[in-house]
């Protein structure tokens, strides 16, 4: 199932966000939006992801703060991180 962009061609946008997910790391499902944020509790992990423009990524020591990485998804191989939340 491809993932939902709710915020097409606006990759700058500053507004609150809308909501919140926890996300479990699956190497076969997409998120169910295209993610305007993430974050992990875990300090020092890693997330291994796929960008929004299907290249893959991954991120490593990871801090506890909001990164601004528009996701589809969030791969469970590669990734080390715990409590990771995406932002809509």
């Amino acid at each position: 199932m491809a993932t939902t962009d709710n915020f097409p061609g606006a990759p700058g946008d500053t507004s609150a966000y809308r909501r919140m997910i926890a996300v479990t790391p699956n190497d076969s499902t997409d998120l169910v939006f295209t993610s305007r944020a993430i974050m992990a509790s875990t300090l020092g992990g890693t997330i291994s992801v796929t960008m929004h423009d299907g290249n893959t990524a991954t991120f490593t020591a990871v801090i506890g703060v909001v990164y601004p990485f528009r996701v589809s998804r969030i791969w469970a191989t590669g990734t080390a991180a715990t409590g990771i939340k995406a932002m809509e």
